[in-house]
């Protein structure tokens, strides 16, 4: 079970109040539903400040990146502009959560890899 840090949970409910609690107390149900969905491993995360991110890996072998974070504007205009950019010059998006707006996943760094 990933451990969050405490910094990152008093961010989460200092800037999201009642909504960032609510999706704190939902975190791992969070994770849980999207090993299951897209068929990945959530390793250990990258430092953690207003989002979730972290290292998985999928079951075909490859490497990709998991963010999530409290559902609103700010990652539902993230994921278009990534929509937008179609993987050039950032991340290429592999799949998102529309209806949940706070799981999307996209290819990270290809040169790196991760030990599950």
């Amino acid at each position: 079970m990933i451990s969050l840090p405490t910094h990152f949970t008093q961010t989460i409910t200092g800037v999201h109040k009642e909504a960032g609690r609510l999706w704190l107390d939902s975190f791992h149900e969070l994770i849980a539903d999207c090993e299951a969905r897209w068929l990945l491993k959530v390793l250990e995360p990258f430092p953690l400040s207003y989002n979730f991110v972290a290292p998985v890996a999928l079951q075909d072998g490859r490497n990709a990146v998991l963010k999530l974070g409290v559902p609103g504007q700010d990652l539902q205009r993230e994921l278009a502009a990534i929509r937008a950019f179609t993987g050039r010059g950032m991340v290429q998006l592999l799949d998102a959560d529309e209806e949940k707006a706070s799981c999307f996943w996209s290819a990270s760094c290809q040169e790196r890899h991760w030990t599950s």
